[in-house]
């Protein structure tokens, strides 16, 4: 549908599926998984371009209390870090930009410390060692 539309308008909807991943419902969440997995699939959206609203919500969801939900999301930010490694360099260097100091923040010690944020943190330190080890 959204990608024979003429009228959808994925600016405008990606700002939307951010918000709704603050949500903690975990149908939601699997709503916004559903359709960020959607949209990276269409061949004329590049959803790299969106990653700096997405990243945030993704790397939270890690920690959430659904197991589905922590699988999608580390599935979905595992697609786009894959995707980010086999961009041109000037397109890695803007993401990076873009993201590096969401996926700091998530690095960082929330204070509590239960095994999902736990696996946030090692996520985005991985994110950051592949960071790093891109040559841009």
């Amino acid at each position: 549908v959204t990608e024979h539309s003429e009228k959808f308008d994925v600016g405008t909807f990606v700002p939307q599926l951010a918000k709704r991943a603050e949500n903690r419902n975990p149908h939601c969440r699997q709503l916004v998984l559903a359709w960020i997995t959607v949209l990276n699939q269409i061949s004329n959206i590049d959803m790299l371009d969106h990653l700096p609203l997405l990243i945030t919500g993704l790397f939270d969801m890690l920690k959430d209390v659904a197991r589905d939900v922590r699988h999608n999301a580390d599935s979905m930010l595992t697609e786009f870090l894959s995707n980010i490694e086999k961009a041109p360099p000037e397109k890695q260097r803007k993401v990076i930009a873009a993201t590096a100091e969401s996926v700091v923040k998530s690095a960082e010690p929330s204070g509590s410390s239960t095994d999902n944020d736990d696996y946030e943190r090692l996520s985005a330190l991985c994110w950051v060692k592949a960071y790093v080890s891109i040559e841009v």
